[in-house]
């Protein structure tokens, strides 16, 4: 008992470093933008986040003051990583196994399958690089376990090779050129040498297609695609900046970066493409600054004197450890989105701080009751934000709220339910003008109102502004379609365009049966304007999709063909195909792509409707769910349009 009691005991006093001083500003400033974000109950929640993994720092630094329970939780940690990095592998291996039973034998095509513990690839890779940090940081440290940190290493490196990520590629060669040059200077780390030089060799030779296809860096259509998205979002961030200075608050690049996500064809992501980005939209000037000369002084204080020390092997792992964290948050930003990869982050720092404090200047030694004094004033901050944000934490349920008086009206049409409706909306869109479907859904009910001038050019100007998403172009249709039909079957071709699957909702059957003439409008004008020659295979994916609703099959199987070769990973153009030719080989290439590899092993045991889901009228607002979901941290209700 004596001895846990000495093991939860905390000292009296609490020496204050240069990293302690800043980290303790970096909060305040975090908190202090809570008043100032554009969604604070988004921000709030981030804040908390970020708060729980610098009290997870302060409780490693502690932690590691002791050797023994240093090496018992480096001991346990190491365990935990070799048995996740075998699970990967052996997922890894299960999928290419389901690859080749469909006759696919490119890993490189259908990479964002593998999901290890349903986390997208590019987070569990960053995961993987860190990982990999941090056995190298207990290798050389408490050096035990030698022949279990070997082999998790082996299998680090397995698992990274098999990512087919470019940035990881750099940084694994950076990492290698790292250790050779460590060679040189201590002459002993021959052994980690061949642990990360040979599973590379071997993943190579292995998979030399797909890696190939990875180091050609901007040869693929993937490729083209990510370095074209990433150069949009990182100038939109810029012009977000310039905007507003002081930032939009934790959380909120996805939402007032949500241009980017109204685009039907692009899957909705709260990942920056980098966090030099991600800073600049979310902290402002001041933030950015200050979190840079957190990471900047962070860097250097640590590699100045872990280079002191008398085992030079920890300079090494402490270079291995920040470029290793710094390349992938300038490729791919998790950081500020994922509290498990700050509690990762920051018990690597601690580990490394434990040799930096012995030769650092300490600045303060404050009394544990000021540290709580002043914790205490940042939790009652974020309280206080509660209650002058009052309005601004309710807009997910006040637009909730406004979508079911909204429904009640549709079922019973009674006026005060379409006012109640109208209201919500009117005052959610004034809190939120990012959400532009907050507006799309407000201008609805005006034009129920009566107001339908005003509407009708409200709906035409956000398909303006966003001209792929398809629910506004298709709203746009039914506004027009009694007063100006030309106009109204470009809107409807524009809707079908992006989003083709909308021909299968009962509500665009049945008027088309019935209109025959709008019909063959529609028929023609897709045909001539909207079906011309491509070479994108998104766009002849969905081409072939409308032709074979209007009965060209002939012409929709040669551009699906077509797609096939450019872009394999599209998984309806497989359905598409299979309801085309009826080869079961591509109805199972469909399941693959959209319900994984169990389901296309087991795939006897399943009727056909279960894969083949049928298309509601509010397909649409499926879009818009994942974008609620991350905002609002609720799920959004139905609206209901016809």
């Amino acid at each position: 008992m004596k001895r846990l009691t000495n093991f939860i005991k905390l000292p009296k006093i609490l020496p204050l470093y240069f990293f302690d001083i800043m980290i303790l500003i970096v909060m305040g400033i975090e908190v202090l933008s809570l008043f100032f974000s554009v969604n604070p109950l988004k921000s709030r929640v981030m804040i908390v986040f970020s708060g729980v993994a610098i009290l997870f720092f302060y409780i490693a630094r502690w932690l590691f003051k002791n050797k023994k329970y240093t090496s018992r939780f480096f001991h346990i940690g190491l365990w935990i990583v070799l048995a996740m990095n075998v699970f990967s592998l052996y997922s890894f291996w299960i999928l290419r196994n389901t690859l080749h039973s469909v006759e696919w034998y490119s890993f490189y095509d259908f990479r964002q399958l593998h999901r290890p513990f349903g986390l997208i690839s590019n987070v569990w890779y960053s995961f993987l690089l860190l990982f990999l940090s941090c056995v190298l940081c207990y290798h050389y440290s408490v050096q035990k376990n030698k022949i279990t940190c070997y082999i998790t290493i082996v299998t680090l490196v397995l698992n990274l090779i098999c990512s087919f990520s470019r940035s990881v590629y750099i940084i694994l060669i950076i990492i290698s050129l790292i250790t050779i040059v460590q060679f040189l200077v201590t002459k002993n780390n021959r052994k980690i040498i061949l642990c990360l030089l040979l599973p590379m060799l071997i993943g190579y030779f292995s998979l030399q297609d797909d890696c190939n296809k990875t180091l050609s860096l901007n040869s693929t259509i993937s490729q083209q695609r990510s370095i074209k998205a990433r150069i949009d979002s990182s100038q939109k961030s810029v012009q977000l900046l310039e905007s507003n200075t002081l930032g939009y608050g934790a959380g909120t690049y996805s939402l007032v970066n949500s241009e980017r996500f109204e685009d039907s064809d692009i899957p909705f992501t709260s990942f920056a493409p980098n966090c030099i980005a991600q800073l600049f939209v979310e902290k402002g000037v001041i933030g950015t600054i200050v979190w840079i000369i957190f990471f900047v002084s962070l860097v250097f204080y640590s590699l100045r004197n872990l280079y002191k020390q008398p085992n030079k092997n920890l300079f090494f792992v402490g270079l291995i450890f920040f470029v290793s964290f710094f390349l992938r948050e300038l490729s791919f930003s998790v950081f500020l989105e994922s509290v498990y990869y700050q509690l990762l982050f920051y018990i690597g720092v601690a580990f490394l701080l434990q040799y930096v404090y012995k030769n650092e200047k300490c600045y303060w030694n404050t009394h544990i009751n000021k540290i709580f004094a002043y914790v205490i004033i940042l939790v009652v901050a974020v309280i206080l934000s509660g209650v002058f944000l009052k309005e601004k934490y309710a807009i997910g349920e006040r637009v909730n709220s406004a979508i079911t008086a909204w429904d009640t009206y549709k079922n019973t049409r009674q006026e005060i339910y379409l006012q109640q409706a109208n209201e919500g909306f009117k005052k959610s869109k004034e809190l939120n003008p990012y959400d532009s479907q907050i507006q799309f859904f407000y201008w609805i009910t005006e034009y129920e109102k009566g107001n339908r001038k005003e509407s009708l050019q409200a709906i035409l100007h956000l398909t303006k502004s966003y001209p792929k998403n398809a629910q506004y172009a298709l709203q746009a249709f039914l506004f027009l379609k009694e007063e100006d039909t030309t106009k109204a079957i470009d809107y409807l071709c524009k809707a079908v365009a992006v989003s083709p699957k909308i021909v299968d909702t009962p509500f665009l059957k049945t008027y088309l049966k019935k209109n025959t003439h709008t019909y063959n409008l529609f028929k023609e004008h897709f045909i001539s304007v909207y079906a011309i020659h491509s070479e994108n295979p998104i766009v002849l994916a969905k081409q072939a999709k409308v032709l074979s609703f209007l009965g060209l099959v002939s012409e929709a199987k040669k551009k699906l063909t077509q797609a096939t070769l450019l872009y394999p990973s599209l998984s309806y153009m497989w359905l598409n195909l299979y309801f085309i030719t009826h080869q079961e080989l591509y109805f199972k290439r469909f399941v693959l792509l959209e319900y994984g590899s169990y389901f296309v092993t087991n795939i006897e045991k399943y009727p056909r409707n279960f894969f083949v889901k049928k298309i509601d009228n509010n397909y649409l607002q499926n879009h818009y769910i994942p974008k609620y979901q991350s905002w609002y941290m609720t799920n959004p209700n139905s609206f209901l349009i016809n």
